[in-house]
């Protein structure tokens, strides 16, 4: 019932792959009969994507929320307050939609009268395929250089808790 993958992942062109802290892509989503985005060559921000989508795993989002759950932009990474939160700025262009959980169930509401209810598992297991896939492509490629430190300590942040977030995602 859910479809969810990223294709042509690839960092910016233009800019040296090591300095490009955001990974790039299509991202093709569809629950049920409903496709939520088109495996066309749009150029979202999939390392941020992936990061909301877990973190939708454990906490219910809100679709009128500033962050977009397919984010076009993630350009940069804060640690910001006292709890050093994650901050991914953004440009406010994205898809976005609610999701909340029911016992062993998600739903996804797409417009006040149409929403799709899928078992908890199977989202959960194609959020991480997803991800996953993303890390992978992080994993493979050549070593980030950042050399601002406050955009270092955001990168750094951003990984520390897209990892965790995965690691918990079957706790």
């Amino acid at each position: 019932m859910v479809e969810l993958k990223v294709l042509n992942l690839h960092w910016l062109e233009n800019t040296e792959a090591e300095r490009d802290l955001c990974a790039h892509g299509s991202v093709y989503l569809k629950i049920g009969d409903i496709v939520f985005s088109e495996e066309k060559p749009d150029d979202w921000t999939v390392s941020a994507t992936a990061y909301y989508l877990l973190k939708a795993l454990k906490e219910n989002h809100d679709g009128s929320s500033e962050f977009q759950l397919i984010p076009c932009c993630g350009f940069t990474m804060w640690e910001i307050g006292e709890e050093k939160e994650l901050y991914i700025c953004h440009c406010g262009i994205g898809i976005n939609w609610n999701i909340t959980h029911s016992q062993d169930k998600v739903i996804h509401e797409i417009s006040k009268d149409k929403f799709i209810e899928i078992d908890f598992d199977e989202w959960r297991n194609a959020v991480c395929d997803f991800s996953d896939e993303i890390m992978n492509f992080y994993e493979t490629s050549s070593p980030k250089i950042v050399d601002d430190e406050e955009d270092k300590k955001g990168f750094e942040l951003f990984m520390k808790e897209w990892k965790r977030l995965r690691a918990e995602a079957f706790q």
